[in-house]
């Protein structure tokens, strides 16, 4: 009997169409024989899994840890399908043909057996897991039509936003798609930006920075559009799935007038969009304590590693190696101004024999000396276009060493045709004299980093 199930998935789902009219969503519950964690997922969402149960314990424990990470105004009762399950080998049923108010479907890929990258060409991968990623794209249409259609805010902000975008696929942030994407398919605007929220917020309010700097304001637009929507009246809820499928969540303060973030606040970074007719025009982000170019000027470095090393000073324009022409192009308030070692390629005391043989070397102890206290800088070059190094693992290990990561990006020229993502983590030097340098998270030797203090 190949249709039973199919058929058992058609009768819920017409039922459960009605749910609203009837008030059915209780009698739904003990009619359909749920337990155990589909049972859990019904009781606290009133969500039904229509899989013949082939999802395993992880795949329904995902999509309940989706649930529950979710602001509460944006849970809604659903039916979840897995088409493949319900025809198995009968592929030619027309289950596609099914209707339900309320029902999306997803992928059977077993959680962190599929893994991808939700970011365009010329920016770094960002590796997560592809079935909860398709559980956020498919649960994104649902907010699309629920909350951004209800709430005159986000709605008009939304048209505003897809109009200044215009016809052209790279003013959008999911750009990988070729012509006028979404300007034919404006249904799939906002569901594709979930790909990216949920995949990493923090790298799509980064990609969108990027964007800013280089002169777009469209992608900027976009986060705050989504952040918006992913938020409550205090905190903006930012997402990241990991390649594994864990889903980590974090609440960053935000101000808002009229439904849309104005301040956002990132660890200790406050970014302030301003608005002109409607759309972000400017963006600026501040960090208490840091201060101008011209406060560094009296932090003093003796460096005691081999000649032709020197102490630099961070600003636009500015080079990366003494001896190549890398150089930076985006710099964190934060850290402009700071004091830098410019080192030559090569592990210290040898001559490099590539490129790649470069500054990716710790400093030894007491190579640097400091003339008062300080905040010391690390900034790791973690990602060329598919190959991470700096994976989350590595990035925990440097919080639980007490390094604080800073939330605005920083970037530089790059090899033709290839794609550099930083991340900088920071540290206060509590006095005076000689910085130890332990090696940072196991990444000495591994990629290329930089030292700086301001």
């Amino acid at each position: 009997m190949p249709y039973v199930n199919a058929l058992r998935a058609q009768y819920v789902m017409a039922v459960f169409s009605y749910h609203k009219e009837l008030d059915l969503l209780e009698e739904l519950g003990a009619v359909i024989p749920l337990d155990g964690l589909r049972g859990q997922l019904y009781g606290d969402y009133h969500v039904i899994l229509l899989d013949n149960c082939y999802f395993d314990d992880k795949q329904v424990g995902n999509v309940h840890g989706f649930l529950n990470k979710l602001p509460a105004h944006l849970r809604y009762a659903l039916v979840v399908t897995c088409y493949d399950s319900l025809a198995g080998k009968h592929k030619r049923i027309p289950i596609h043909n099914f209707t339900c108010h309320g029902r999306f479907n997803v992928f059977g890929n077993r959680v962190g057996a599929a893994r991808g990258n939700q970011f365009p060409r010329g920016y770094p991968w960002v590796v997560t897991d592809g079935f909860t990623i398709v559980l956020a794209h498919e649960y994104g249409h649902n907010v699309d039509g629920g909350a951004v259609r209800n709430t005159p805010a986000l709605k008009a902000f939304k048209a505003r936003v897809m109009k200044a975008a215009g016809r052209k696929v790279g003013n959008y942030c999911r750009n990988m798609f070729g012509g006028s994407f979404f300007s034919k398919n404006p249904q799939e605007f906002f569901a594709s930006l979930c790909n990216q929220y949920f995949c990493s917020s923090l790298e799509l309010y980064r990609y969108a920075m990027l964007r800013y700097h280089n002169g777009n304001t469209s992608h900027i637009n976009q986060f705050v559009f989504t952040a918006s929507t992913f938020s409550d009246d205090e905190r903006c809820y930012a997402y990241r799935v990991t390649g594994s499928g864990e889903i980590k969540l974090e609440k960053w303060p935000v101000t808002k007038s009229d439904g849309l973030i104005e301040t956002l606040t990132i660890g200790d970074t406050t970014t302030r969009f301003t608005y002109e007719n409607g759309v972000i025009t400017s963006v600026s982000s501040h960090t208490p304590g840091a201060t101008g170019a011209g406060h560094a000027a009296e932090l003093a470095l003796d460096v005691s590693e081999p000649s032709g090393w020197s102490v630099g000073t961070i600003a636009k324009a500015e080079p990366l190696l003494s001896d190549r022409d890398y150089a930076f192009t985006v710099v964190p308030e934060e850290l402009q101004g700071a004091k830098y070692i410019l080192r030559a390629c090569g592990k210290p005391g040898t001559k490099a024999t590539s490129e790649w043989d470069a500054w990716a070397w710790g400093l030894k102890d007491r190579s640097v000396r400091v003339s008062r206290p300080c905040t010391r800088y690390v900034a790791v070059l973690s990602a060329k276009g598919g190959d991470v190094w700096l994976n989350d693992g590595r990035i925990e290990a440097f919080v639980k060493g007490r390094w604080r990561r800073v939330a605005v990006p920083l970037a530089t020229t790059t090899p033709a045709k290839t794609a550099w993502r930083w991340d900088v983590f920071k540290r206060r030097v509590g006095e005076a004299g000689y910085v130890c340098f332990p090696d940072v998270a196991g990444l000495d030797g591994k990629t290329l980093l930089v030292y700086a203090f301001k």
